[in-house]
């Protein structure tokens, strides 16, 4: 821009030994704004950045707090006797029921095997699950 106005007296009218040192001032000078600019983009590249990360985060906690209540209410749907834990004949005969296959697949499970996949979630010594291994379980196949 101005460079040359401030400078013509000096290097001209001076000394033409200042020359050098003009440009090494002018040089560093046009670096140091360059590289504070640029630092100035990096950081709100990095907040813009940070925040949708944060958004993202919030956005699969939320995720994970419906799926869990979705689960629970699955559970109690399936839990015919009220007793707080699922038999493999009511886990089967629930997950056979098309609406409850629709609905789980639409959350990303594949609940096509029920048996197989009562036999690796229960309960070795009672033969049954309760709700939280049913949610526990339901999930980890997502």
């Amino acid at each position: 821009g101005c460079w040359p106005n401030y400078f013509h007296h000096i290097v001209f009218e001076v000394s033409w030994l200042y020359a050098p040192l003009v440009v090494i001032y002018v040089t560093t000078v046009v670096f140091a704004m360059t590289r504070i600019v640029s630092a100035l983009f990096l950081k709100e590249t990095l907040n813009s950045a940070s925040s949708e990360m944060e958004a993202m985060v919030r956005e699969r906690e939320k995720a994970n707090e419906e799926m869990q209540r979705c689960l629970t209410a699955l559970f109690s749907h399936a839990d015919d006797n009220s007793d707080g834990v699922l038999s493999e004949e009511e886990f089967c005969n629930f997950m056979a029921q098309d609406k409850i296959s629709l609905l789980l697949g639409k959350m990303g499970l594949d609940v096509s095997h029920s048996h197989e996949l009562f036999r690796q979630m229960h309960d070795e010594t009672t033969g049954q699950f309760e709700r939280t291994a049913f949610i526990y379980g339901l999930k980890r196949l997502k």
